[in-house]
């Protein structure tokens, strides 16, 4: 299967799935916003809405990972300066520091794995994506 760019559909499914890799959401809406208007091909279609709502998702979780230990740390402040005591929120930071650590891992074997399987034209099952995907997007080309 070849796109209107000329290149094969799993090429450039996989390029989208990379955007991932790279943490390139501009590239990655540009492509998908191609797709979209331009190409026909339904495995195309499922990939670049996937590709976009999984980065979304891993920058969604990140930046709770982040945000937490910041907001736990403000309430602290609060009762340091009203109690006299202090407490600290060191090893809670660090913790969740290394869980985002983890998960940036996992959004880099994830998308590096997928954009691979999607050279093949393989799709990664997620259910309730693929019931969105095959009810309203897919649904308004027939």
């Amino acid at each position: 299967m070849r796109t209107k760019l000329g290149i094969s559909a799993g090429l450039l499914a996989a390029i989208m799935y990379w955007c991932g890799f790279f943490s390139g959401i501009v590239p990655l809406i540009i492509i998908a916003g191609y797709v979209f208007l331009k190409e026909e091909n339904d495995f195309l279609k499922r990939t670049a809405l996937k590709a976009v709502v999984f980065l979304l998702a891993f920058f969604v979780i990140k930046e709770l990972l982040v945000i937490i230990p910041v907001m736990i740390g403000d309430v602290l402040d609060i009762v340091n300066t009203y109690s006299g005591n202090y407490y600290s929120l060191n090893k809670v930071t660090q913790v969740f520091y290394t869980i985002r650590d983890i998960v940036g891992w996992a959004q880099t074997f994830f998308f590096v794995f997928v954009g691979f399987a999607s050279l093949k034209l393989k799709d990664i099952p997620f259910a309730p994506l693929d019931k969105i995907v095959d009810s309203n997007i897919l649904h308004n080309n027939q």
